[in-house]
């Protein structure tokens, strides 16, 4: 998947050393007029996992940087590995290969939180953040336990539910994926970043979400089934309603990245072309930017139901059940 990423894209497979290890990153040129995006992943995962989704991207923006989280990928594990080792190679990496000029920021599940949390300390070199299921919000004591029980994957039995869960259409080939998700998620570092969740101490308080300044696009699937629907009703409640749209479309799952990736590419494609009209509004006008301004004048994706009400218009009334998608 490595080497056809790169040949197909015609990008590089670079490395950058961090206070935390070095960190490996792909900057794949692009043809596209909306700047630069970059691709978080999700835990256990690599940058390669998006391939799909940045083939289209090659078309709609001028440069893709998609970052092997440490000990992820091609990137190198550090002596001990918990979420705020993971969020500062990040962030240096980030800080240094992004230029001048703000980009979108992507990321799905962990890759989300890792989005956020650059959003939240380098606030200046996001043009806007683009969140799939993202991961870091508030968990009960029972919701923590049961992710962990999740992750933990002690049976081969635990992989293929887990697979269960994360896909709409399970693949063909899970019962294969699931072998290598099992060994994945079981390595060392892996098993060190999942004990640091146990506490809570990495998860976002509502005043950070307040606080965040870049605009976001949340996406989440109506057959999200690994992270609980608290987590989308805390960003529903905290993140700035006139910074913020969330969109719920009907058949996405946890990993829609890997069964949809057209459909998340044109979400990406939606957040660079809003961020575009803002910058190109601000250069227009020497004041500050309508803190209501949002996507209301970017053409959205049919059949997906978009919000950006305040949460008490929202949650409750028309909300497909959770329970209902296995």
């Amino acid at each position: 998947m490595h080497r056809a990423l790169l040949w197909r894209t015609r990008g590089k497979s670079l490395f950058f050393h961090t206070r935390v290890g070095r960190l490996h990153y792909y900057d794949i040129p692009g043809s596209g007029p909306l700047g630069t995006v970059v691709m978080l992943h999700g835990a256990s995962q690599g940058a390669v996992h998006y391939a799909r989704v940045i083939l289209p991207l090659t078309k709609t923006y001028s440069r893709i940087v998609a970052v092997d989280a440490p000990a992820h990928g091609l990137s190198a594990a550090p002596p001990s590995m918990d979420s705020d080792v993971l969020a500062a190679g990040v962030t240096e990496l980030l800080d240094a290969v992004i230029g001048d000029h703000p980009a979108v920021v992507f990321g799905t599940s962990l890759g989300g939180a890792m989005a956020l949390k650059y959003g939240l300390s380098s606030p200046e070199r996001v043009s806007k953040l683009c969140l799939l299921s993202p991961a870091g919000a508030p968990l009960s004591e029972g919701e923590r336990e049961g992710l962990m029980q999740m992750f933990a994957m002690e049976r081969h039995r635990d992989s293929r539910e887990f697979m269960r869960l994360v896909a709409h259409r399970p693949s063909l080939f899970a019962n294969v994926i699931a072998v290598e998700t099992r060994r994945r998620f079981r390595t060392g570092p892996m098993r060190q970043l999942f004990d640091s969740f146990a506490s809570g101490e990495s998860e976002f308080q509502p005043d950070e979400m307040r606080s965040l300044q870049p605009p976001v696009r949340l996406i989440w699937g109506r057959r999200e089934r690994v992270l609980p629907p608290s987590n989308l009703r805390f960003f529903e409640e905290h993140l700035p309603v006139g910074r913020r749209v969330i969109v719920e479309p009907p058949h996405f799952a946890h990993a829609a990245f890997l069964e949809y990736p057209k459909e998340v590419a044109e979400h990406i494609n939606l957040s660079g072309k809003h961020a575009r009209r803002v910058l190109q509004r601000q250069r227009q006008v020497n004041h500050q930017l309508d803190p209501f301004l949002q996507d209301s004048d970017v053409l959205d994706i049919p059949s997906h139901r978009v919000s950006n009400r305040p949460v008490q218009q929202v949650s409750g009334a028309n909300r497909v059940s959770q329970a209902g998608h296995r």
